[in-house]
């Protein structure tokens, strides 16, 4: 098994910064808040995992704060124990895959540690970022709300339009029905008009056929008379 040597991993911050006031809420002692400061320092120099924690050797705190190995656990143990940080196994693969390291995680109540005496202008502007990205989720979270309200009306009107030109088609289909039965009425009505004068011209020509018909016959009678009258005369 290989063991990272201290002497290739970088050097520590060389200032602290002990916030008095966090010493007394969390009723912490010097070696206590010397080892939080740190950690509170390991972003400047060790390396990060993927999920925000970033791995620490405890030989390296011992070498660095020059405190026995016991101290440096009991330090460690306590401000877990108090929320002030996290730890977990993570492994590096670079550096042994078959071999896990110790993580750490500053919490929330950690983070409450002042260091505005270290880079303030750093610090004052994170807490600036930190104050806006909150606003910005809260407004974001606002305009998601909104939007999922959009979508629910734009689907109700989509809804609303699939049916208006169904009920719009089937409108069309009776119109081009009616349509069609009015032009059939006509087309029957203009059939029945042409049959009528043909009727009417066929009456005439039989009212004209007809007298000629009756002359006939009342000259067909009257020669028959005379043949009689001069056959019996």
């Amino acid at each position: 098994m290989s063991v990272v040597p201290t002497s290739t991993l970088p050097k520590c911050t060389r200032t602290a910064v002990i916030d008095l006031l966090f010493m007394r809420k969390h009723a912490l002692t010097q070696t206590q808040m010397l080892v939080m400061y740190h950690l509170l320092m390991l972003k400047n120099w060790a390396k990060k995992t993927d999920d925000e924690f970033y791995i620490i050797l405890s030989s390296k705190i011992e070498s660095d704060l020059k405190l026995h190995p016991k101290t440096v656990e009991a330090a460690l143990t306590q401000l877990k124990k108090l929320n002030l940080i996290e730890t977990k196994r993570c492994k590096v693969a670079e550096w042994n895959p078959n071999r896990t390291y110790r993580g750490v995680a500053i919490t929330e109540l950690g983070k409450e540690y002042n260091l505005s005496h270290y880079k303030e202008n750093e610090y004052q502007l994170a807490r600036e970022l930190e104050k806006e990205n909150e606003i910005y989720r809260v407004e974001n979270d606002a305009i998601e709300s909104r939007n999922m309200e959009l979508e629910t009306k734009n689907s109700d009107l989509e809804l609303q339009n699939r049916t208006l030109k169904e009920h719009l088609k089937a409108d069309q289909e009776l119109n081009r029905t009616s349509i069609k039965a009015i032009e059939e009425k006509k087309e029957l009505e203009e059939r029945c008009r042409k049959l009528e004068l043909e009727n009417k011209k066929l009456k005439a020509q039989i009212e004209i056929t007809e007298p000629k018909k009756e002359t006939s016959k009342e000259k067909n009678l009257e020669d028959f008379r005379k043949k009689i009258v001069r056959e019996y005369a």
